[in-house]
């Protein structure tokens, strides 16, 4: 039996139409058709929905007035085609000009709708159905159909089910999964074992005696140059002069005190080194340790997530079991139970990347995983940007160490300005005289002179001497503009994700929950939304939980962001009252002489 197929159409414009064609299906219908109902696949209470909206008295409030251009159904013939349509629409919204619905020359199971093609003025234009077909470039296009055999054939249909929608079975395991060791960590016990092992941290003390030993070098004076000489020999036919002489050189206008104190700036400089390796390195276990505490918070998340679409999958399931929605409708559901079990083994896998950045954070790779002390859900503390700018002119390392170098390069300077000051050379030398035999005398010379500078006046080192000090001048500056710059965009990121963070926990994830519940509470008990409806909420539920994932985690990078660019070794620190007596360091003193020269 040939009948009538129609478009049910999801857009409120075309709401009106669609009710308008049910009406005249159920005309015809009334006047001796055997056209099936249309909607005997929805819920109860659906088809009464629809078969209200297609009530005379809702008809003529909205289908437009062309009753010459619409053929009748009274007298129409089994196996005809009818066309049921209007070629304009008075209502704005519906534009001006209306597609037709017609019926479709193929037989349709009762119970079922399917997409009729259109006929309109053009006899060339194509169906609905040809129009929207998925392009085959499409991955998934080329699946077929969601059909089912007849109701009349439970076991068939039953078998089609579970081949159509086979069970997921156990959630799944990340393999190789964590072993569970039954260890627990607290951040100040791995803070302490990272300082005892880092490679960071020992090279910069290693550096620190290095410097030290440079120091003690700069300051030690010239050694004095022995040697023998002969002189005159064989004048007269005697062995002439033979002895021994010592040459040395004496630094004058205190260029070595000067050299010395050159170097012992480095000393400082690499002791700001060291302390800024170690912050570094207790930051990024820092924030290590809270990916770690994330990632786990998103594997329990998206754990109750899967587990809780399973469940709302098997919803639908009953429902077809039960004849009471289409094939097609519990396929939207169904993807978003495997996005569900996708989502909980791409935790699993961040949560063992997670643990192995903080084992190398800590610098001991093998580090056996066990449970962290501690949550990611706990509340950020509040900071204000004055509070860590104050923080971070008053103590980091890098405007320390540039406050030096200034400081450096200025001594250095005065040092190739001394150096044009000649040095004293003096040599002398003890010989036995043999030139008058046979009277033996020891006779000794002696040697002072200094080089004339003339030709040398040091200036290509002065010159490079005193552009370093200019650059050296500047050099605070340029730092503390860029680490202001990183910190503004780190407290940024901060704040922005801190407040995302207690938005989505607070406010957005419960009202999302709230209404998701109650669009299943509304499907369920009256059957006035549609699956599409749950499909929406499940997925904007969904959307918002990886919000709220990703601004957590995001919260906790920019946290180690700030305590890495303040350079604070207590975090508690960054509280209101604790740093109200800090000032901006202003500058360094000149180190002391290096330990070798104390000892």
């Amino acid at each position: 039996m040939r009948h009538p197929v129609l478009l049910v159409p999801r857009s409120p414009q075309l709401r009106a139409l669609y009710a308008w064609a049910s009406g005249l299906l159920l005309c015809g219908t009334l006047g001796g058709c055997s056209t099936p109902s249309l909607t005997s696949h929805l819920p109860p209470g659906r088809g009464e929905q629809l078969a209200r909206q297609a009530s005379p008295g809702t008809l003529a409030s909205t289908r437009p007035n062309h009753s010459s251009a619409r053929p009748s159904l009274g007298n129409q013939s089994p196996n005809r085609t009818t066309d049921v349509g209007a070629t304009k629409s008075a209502d704005p919204a519906l534009g001006s000009q209306v597609v037709p619905v017609s019926a479709q020359e193929e037989s349709v199971a009762p119970g079922r709708t399917s997409i009729g093609p259109v006929t309109g003025r053009s006899p060339d234009r194509r169906s609905f159905a040809r129009r929207l077909q998925l392009p085959p470039e499409l991955p998934g296009a080329e699946s077929p159909p969601a059909v089912l055999p007849p109701a009349d054939d439970p076991q068939a249909r039953a078998k089609a089910i579970e081949n159509l929608f086979p069970p997921f079975g156990p959630l799944p395991s990340l393999a190789p999964a964590i072993p569970e060791t039954g260890l627990r960590y607290t951040l100040a016990e791995l803070e302490a074992r990272t300082l005892a092992i880092a490679p960071a941290v020992d090279q910069a003390a290693n550096a620190v005696v290095a410097a030290d030993g440079l120091a003690w070098q700069a300051g030690r004076p010239f050694n004095p140059q022995v040697g023998y000489e002969a002189d005159t020999v064989r004048t007269n036919g005697t062995a002439g002069y033979h002895g021994v002489y010592v040459e040395q050189v004496f630094q004058t206008a205190g260029k070595r005190q000067l050299a010395q104190q050159v170097a012992c700036f480095d000393i400082t400089s690499a002791e700001f080194n060291l302390r800024k390796a170690r912050i570094d390195q207790l930051n990024a276990v820092r924030k290590a340790w809270y990916q770690v505490l994330v990632a786990r918070e998103n594997v329990r998340i998206t754990r109750a997530l899967a587990e809780f679409s399973d469940s709302i999958f098997e919803l639908p399931l009953d429902q077809l079991r039960q004849e009471q929605i289409a094939p097609y409708e519990p396929l939207p559901i169904r993807a978003l139970a495997i996005q569900a079990r996708a989502a909980y083994e791409a935790a699993q896998a961040r949560d063992r990347a997670a643990w192995l950045v903080l084992a190398s954070a800590v610098g001991d790779p093998s580090l056996p995983s066990g449970d962290l002390e501690g949550t990611a859900v706990f509340s950020a503390p509040i900071v204000d940007f004055a509070q860590l700018s104050n923080l971070l002119q008053s103590s980091h390392t890098d405007l320390q160490t540039a406050l030096v170098r200034n400081q450096q390069s200025q001594v250095e300077v005065e040092r190739q300005y001394r150096k044009r000051i000649p040095d004293l050379r003096v040599y002398t030398a003890v010989q036995d005289d043999s030139t008058t035999p046979p009277v033996q005398r020891t006779t000794w010379n002696l040697q002072v002179g200094v080089p004339v500078p003339i030709f040398d006046l040091n200036r290509g080192n002065i010159q490079k001497a005193r552009a370093e000090q200019a650059r050296a001048s500047r050099e605070f500056e340029r730092v503390r503009n860029e680490l202001q710059a990183d910190l503004a965009d780190a407290w940024q990121r901060y704040e922005t994700a801190r407040i995302q963070v207690e938005a989505y926990r607070n406010r957005i994830l419960p009202d999302q929950a709230r209404a998701y519940i109650g669009i299943v509470r509304r499907h369920d008990e009256e059957g006035s939304v549609t699956y599409t409806d749950v499909v929406v909420a499940q997925q904007n539920l969904v959307m918002a939980l990886n919000t709220y994932i990703t601004s957590l985690t995001e919260q906790w990078n920019a946290w180690g962001d700030l305590l890495r660019i303040v350079q604070i070794d207590d975090p508690g620190l960054l509280q209101p009252e604790s740093n109200a007596g800090l000032t901006p360091f202003e500058g360094a003193t000149i180190p002391p002489a290096p330990a070798a020269d104390r000892n």
